[in-house]
């Protein structure tokens, strides 16, 4: 009897927390190791931490090839591995992250290193959020990454893909006349603007036992920044700056394609978690956690969901509870009929509890 009610209790527990899918998970092979240097060209990049790094997880067994991008800023490398059981792909995976964290002498100033596991998860959402509403394009864009951020925060989000939104961009609109005034050409006001517009390492301070990386940040974030480069300075000891040869002003890339919803422009998330998360759980928490965002602005935006995962898993594991419900009473009734009622309770009690020990050993 102990053992009865301990299995009963333990399987109940671990039938609550198991994680509820739509699809499995399939792991594709595929491992990226993502590098960021902000301010390096990609000569440096390269030397510095990309070879390294494919010096470092050449040992690492079943890699069936190593590519690798190094551009200005980071690198970006693919290992793809042979094909393996699920269980041995993980080991792998954890002999990759060993191996590059064992890579010595990369530079303090580059930002930490980023491992990750390409698998279905990554392209197949647990639900769409969709924020439309008639306000201003600019100001639809900042709700829908404020949104972004509250979601991110949900427990298990692997990654939360905006859609629908066009980038910013800061434009630059020489003057001719005022360029041949004081002698200057667009070349060197683009060269003026790039030697600022980048955020550089500057080494590090130490103070007894501590050191503080430096890093100095030139990266523009609104218009009068960029209008306040100096361009050249004149002989006087003076200088000429941007804003006064050319208009500077904020906006968004050229517009490729336009969504709409009904006839309100549309901001789009497409949500995936990572694969220890539960579809339902998350799918609950998304939709509370926009509904209380939309609630602060319901009078400029309103809120829209689609692809919801945890539908379809909800109807599939209730037309599976109704299954068991009927199977093990039509189980019950056939006992009844030959063994008794006592005999028929004792004998049907099996059939539950052999699923709530396989939920343990799967928990």
């Amino acid at each position: 009897n102990l053992l009865m009610v301990s299995i009963f209790v333990l399987g109940l527990l671990s039938y609550v927390s198991l994680p509820r899918e739509l699809m499995s998970e399939i792991n594709m092979g595929w491992v990226f190791i993502i590098k960021p240097y902000p301010g390096v060209s990609a000569e440096e990049i390269e030397k510095l931490i990309t070879i390294p790094i494919e010096d470092e997880i050449q040992d690492v067994k079943g890699i069936e090839s190593v590519s690798s991008h190094s551009s200005e800023g980071g690198c970006f490398i693919s290992v793809k591995f042979e094909q393996m059981p699920d269980a041995e792909f993980r080991d792998r995976f954890e002999d990759i992250r060993a191996e590059v964290e064992k890579v010595k002498d990369l530079p303090e100033e580059a930002l930490d290193t980023q491992v990750q596991m390409f698998t279905t998860a990554e392209f197949v959402p647990v639900i769409s959020v969709h924020l439309h509403g008639q306000v201003a394009e600019k100001r639809l864009f900042s709700l829908a990454r404020e949104l972004r951020d509250q979601i991110m925060d949900v427990p298990n989000i692997s990654k939360v893909e905006l859609t629908g939104i066009r980038d910013r961009e800061l434009w630059v609109e020489a003057d001719p006349i005022k360029l041949e005034g004081y002698g200057l050409s667009p070349e060197q006001i683009r060269m003026a603007i790039g030697a600022h517009g980048v955020d550089v390492p500057a080494g590090k301070l130490t103070f007894g036992r501590r050191e503080l990386l430096v890093r100095t940040l030139g990266e523009f974030e609104n218009a009068e920044q960029v209008s306040r480069v100096i361009v050249r300075s004149t002989p006087g000891g003076g200088t000429v700056r941007v804003g006064e040869v050319a208009r500077v002003r904020a906006g968004f890339e050229d517009e490729v394609t336009r969504s709409r919803l009904g006839l309100e422009p549309v901001v789009s998330m497409t949500i995936t978690k990572r694969a220890e998360g539960n579809s339902i759980r998350i799918t609950e928490q998304v939709k509370q956690t926009a509904r209380s965002f939309v609630e602060r602005y319901h009078n400029e935006i309103r809120i829209s969901f689609t692809q919801d995962s945890s539908e379809q898993i909800n109807d599939i594991l209730s037309k599976l509870g109704r299954n068991a419900q009927f199977g093990f009473l039509i189980v019950l009734l056939m006992l009844f009929l030959v063994l008794g009622l006592r005999n028929a309770v004792l004998a049907a009690l099996g059939i539950p509890l052999s699923f709530l020990a396989c939920f343990i050993a799967m928990h």
